[in-house]
This record gives structure tokens, sequence and C-alpha cells, in this order.
């Protein structure tokens, strides 16, 4: 998925963790409820949303964005 560990890093920068950690065991989620669920203006969860979804970590339904996984593990082995 990832060309190399720099790529993970980039887009699991920052704020896109929070994202994930707090989709994590809901249901889809809209952009509006996601910010308020992480305290962030729309526009900037509107743009690391896109970027997940790039990368197929996010899955848009007609509900909303959705992490499809009950857990999420993150294994790097850098040498």
């Amino acid at each position: 998925m990832f060309d190399s560990p720099a790529d993970l890093f980039h887009v699991l920068a920052g704020h896109r963790v929070e994202l994930i950690i707090a989709m994590i065991g809901t249901g889809p989620l809209t952009i509006r409820e996601l910010s308020r669920r992480v305290n962030r203006d729309v526009k900037g969860v509107h743009r690391d949303v896109h970027t997940l979804l790039d990368v197929h970590i996010l899955e848009r339904l007609e509900s909303g964005f959705s992490l499809s996984y009950d857990a999420v593990r993150i294994d790097v082995l850098l040498t």
C-alpha cells in the first residue's frame, strides 16, 4: 500500500491518526460529526478524510465515512 515508511508516516501524520482513533468502533460518520468529536475545524478534517480515502483507510458510504476495522495495528520495521 505504501512505497516507503516515509509515505506511511506522511499519511498517518498528526491529526489523521486522531481521526482513525475517533472512528474505531463507530458506524459511518459525517465530516461535521467527526470534526465535532475531535474538536477540529471542518475544512481540516475534510482534507484529512480525503487523504485517508485516497489510500483506502476510510470508505465513503451514503451515510458518511467509515473505518471498516474494529481495531488498527501499525507495525513498521525501520532498518
